[in-house]
């Protein structure tokens, strides 16, 4: 029974002292101008506690991030898996971001952050920038997106995605360094023979990426838009010409594209598409909006299809 009693009293104890340290913890996060004294007294309640950590930073005033910045309390955000005290630094950071545009850009930049739940989160962070501080962190977007293999949608894709549709207007080159780091395909290593084209992506996912988010950016620009994805597309192709060169009877410049030869490219079978028949659906969409803005610059286009080389890019120019 005295057992039982012990650990009850040290429970209410302990709930005590959270509440009277949460107490203490609200005032400090309030401050908009806090002071190293105000940091030392916050470093000492939430040191090795992670409830009162949590607590701190989930509705935290802007005015501490370079004060926290001084104190390494970000640090944490370059490991390979943060934990939720990371998640929530990093969701701080992009609720920070409008106010405290350049302190979060120079966090973001020297953290080189690995989980990629936080990259999404900082992705997103740089999103809510005013663009021309955003335009400053674009390698940091790119880098986060350069590794090949899978790199989740709905973390790092879509919000680089919205930062690429948010810069088109003003600052277009910049877009478009977004728009290939996304729309970056290669060829897959797992096959010997019949070797696909992948990207970062799943097919689903790229097809929403190409079709609701890049064609906002060939509705823009859509000579420009058009001359990435054939980039991407020959390069690719250009690869499995390297691979195919010792096979018997291989012929590069007759080559259909591997299963590129669409029987009818006004109606592309997007009822389960591959990569590459969505860079072929995205060519001869942006390729129609060109026509119907740029007609001027239709025959240089037309020129670069055809020097190609290619089956799949005359008939596309064809078409």
């Amino acid at each position: 029974m005295n057992t039982k009693k012990i650990q009850v009293n040290k429970a209410v104890v302990a709930m005590n002292a959270y509440y009277e340290n949460a107490s203490k913890l609200k005032e400090l996060r309030e401050l908009s101008t806090p002071a190293k004294a105000n940091l030392k007294k916050v470093l000492e309640i939430i040191k090795d506690d992670v409830e009162l950590s949590l607590y701190f930073y989930d509705v935290l005033d802007p005015g501490w991030v370079e004060l926290l910045d001084e104190a390494g309390e970000f640090e944490e955000l370059r490991e390979k898996e943060t934990g939720m005290i990371g998640k929530y630094k990093a969701h701080y950071l992009k609720q920070c971001a409008e106010t405290k545009a350049e302190a979060v850009l120079g966090i973001i930049e020297k953290l080189e952050a690995q989980d990629i739940n936080i990259q999404g989160t900082l992705i997103r962070a740089i999103v809510k920038m005013p663009e021309e501080t955003a335009i400053k962190g674009i390698g940091v977007v790119t880098k986060y997106l350069d590794e090949q293999g899978n790199r989740w949608w709905y973390a790092t894709g879509m919000s680089s995605a919205e930062l690429m549709i948010k810069l088109m207007t003003n600052h277009p080159d910049k877009a478009f360094e977004v728009a290939e780091a996304l729309l970056g395909a290669w060829v897959s290593e797992e096959k010997t023979f019949g070797k696909d084209i992948v990207a970062k992506f799943s097919t689903d996912e790229y097809s929403t990426l190409m079709l609701e988010h890049y064609s906002k950016v060939w509705e823009a620009e859509p000579e420009r838009a058009v001359r990435v994805l054939i980039k991407i597309l020959n390069r690719c192709l250009e690869t499995l010409d390297k691979d195919g060169k010792g096979e018997e009877g291989y012929d590069a410049s007759k080559s259909f594209g591997y299963g590129l030869a669409m029987g009818d490219l006004d109606n592309i079978d997007m009822q389960h598409p591959e990569i590459k028949t969505l860079l072929v659906k995205g060519i001869c969409e942006a390729g129609r909006v060109l026509i119907d803005k740029e007609p001027g610059k239709v025959s240089e286009l037309l020129d670069l299809l055809e020097g190609t080389n290619r089956v799949i890019f005359l008939r596309i120019a064809m078409y």
